[in-house]
């Protein structure tokens, strides 16, 4: 291992065509599991890494609007693991694999078995990670939870966010037992829960395989890693085999993915889903926009909800389960530091990491705050649990502060 992190802080790498962003590539080599982008497990902070700013003077947590995407999962199809599996069992009956290419196959018929012909399906990670962020919350902000009021839970109707919904709402059950938890799910429903609008725009896709052609390949050394006798791959091959890694993490399948691709194929695969997810549905500026419209009705629905829970006072949370795409087009709409704020598609690169802005279980909790015999309501944002700033509103605690006037947001969006 060693020896693998000496290796790859050279961090030039390049084949006379591309160098390496220095800082990602340092992420992907401190957990090349990170190179998954979205299919990457969800990074529990320790909580004494999470930090809250103070609220104002008198103020306290009092009701929490969340929106959740679903845990770990399996992918979609086995074509990519078929596909490994067969050029792999041919080469080793002509004893051409490597140790690399043994292992390769292993976890390859490993993850076909996980795979078990079920698309999307929530894994046992990814119950864990929603046992866990429900826990969290609570923990983080009991004052919330200590009034024995009623949690409203929506799902998407896709099987992973309901179960994700579960085992969120399980663990607040056993933490806070008198709790009455309202569930729902339906099209209806989907029309704000999946909030994304449509994807298939061709200058979006125009501008991603734009953005691909500065990243080369380099399947023969991906070959050398497998093969004694090194043979000719395919980029389709090296995607097969770059979808196998990513997807293993999900089953608690623990794989390198530097031992069996080339640095610059596994930078280019991963820079092929990064810009696969955030071109479309972060604040690009000329695409976002198209996605406004849908997005609003989460919006409104969040407004709505949140205004009702401050006015009658019988809410403690309203909890929403759904799925990468319309959590990131929502936090375009918001503008969030860090993940939706704007960029132009050549600083996606340098600027958004997948692996920290969707991974799997990602999510937004808006905690509102209120003062004894104030009628003002605050609050602030968390993304991934971490504080963050909307860049269209002006903080009530200065500058650099996270608390926001919850009529300041509602007079914002209204426009």
């Amino acid at each position: 291992m060693r020896k693998l992190i000496i290796t790859h802080l050279l961090l030039i790498v390049t084949l006379g065509l591309y160098a390496f962003d220095d800082a990602l590539w340092k992420t992907i080599i401190t957990d090349p599991t990170r190179a998954g982008v979205c299919m990457h497990g969800y990074e529990f902070n320790l909580p004494s890494q999470l930090h809250d700013t103070p609220a104002p003077k008198g103020y306290t947590p009092f009701y929490i609007s969340h929106y959740g995407r679903h845990g770990s999962r399996s992918n979609w199809g086995d074509k990519d693991y078929r596909m490994v599996i067969d050029l792999l069992q041919e080469q080793q009956q002509k004893e051409n694999l490597t140790p690399a290419g043994e292992s390769l196959l292993t976890y390859a018929q490993a993850i076909l078995k996980a795979y078990d012909g079920m698309d999307g399906r929530l894994t046992d990670k990814g119950e864990r990670e929603h046992a866990l962020l429900a826990q969290r919350m609570y923990r983080r902000f009991t004052p919330v939870f200590q009034r024995d009021l009623t949690i409203n839970a929506i799902s998407s109707t896709i099987q992973r966010s309901i179960i994700s919904m579960c085992a969120f709402t399980n663990a607040l059950t056993a933490l806070q037992p008198a709790t009455t938890f309202n569930f729902d799910c339906g099209e209806t429903l989907q029309k704000y829960i999946a909030c994304a609008g449509e994807v298939d725009d061709k200058d979006m896709h125009e501008c991603i395989t734009k953005m691909m052609e500065q990243f080369p390949a380099n399947p023969k050394e991906t070959s050398k890693k497998l093969f004694k006798e090194p043979i000719e791959l395919s980029e389709r091959q090296e995607k097969a085999i770059y979808y196998t890694f990513n997807v293993a993490e999900d089953f608690d399948i623990a794989m390198n993915p530097f031992d069996y691709l080339s640095d610059e194929s596994l930078y280019r695969q991963m820079m092929r889903l990064t810009y696969d997810l955030s071109i479309p549905f972060i604040r690009i500026p000329g695409f976002y926009e198209r996605r406004q419209p849908t997005v609003q009705l989460l919006i409104k629905d969040i407004i709505a909800k949140a205004d009702m829970a401050i006015k009658q006072n019988e809410t403690e949370a309203d909890l929403r389960f759904g799925h990468d795409v319309h959590l990131l087009a929502l936090s375009a709409a918001l503008n969030v530091s860090g993940v939706g704020e704007k960029l132009a598609p050549e600083d996606i690169e340098h600027r958004w990491y997948g692996w920290t802005n969707v991974p799997m279980a990602s999510n937004i909790q808006f905690i509102f705050y209120r003062k004894k015999n104030d009628p003002a309501i605050l609050f602030k944002v968390l993304y991934n649990e971490t504080e963050r700033q909307l860049l269209d509103l002006k903080p009530v605690d200065g500058p650099n502060g996270v608390y926001y006037n919850w009529e300041d947001f509602k007079k914002h969006f209204a426009k």
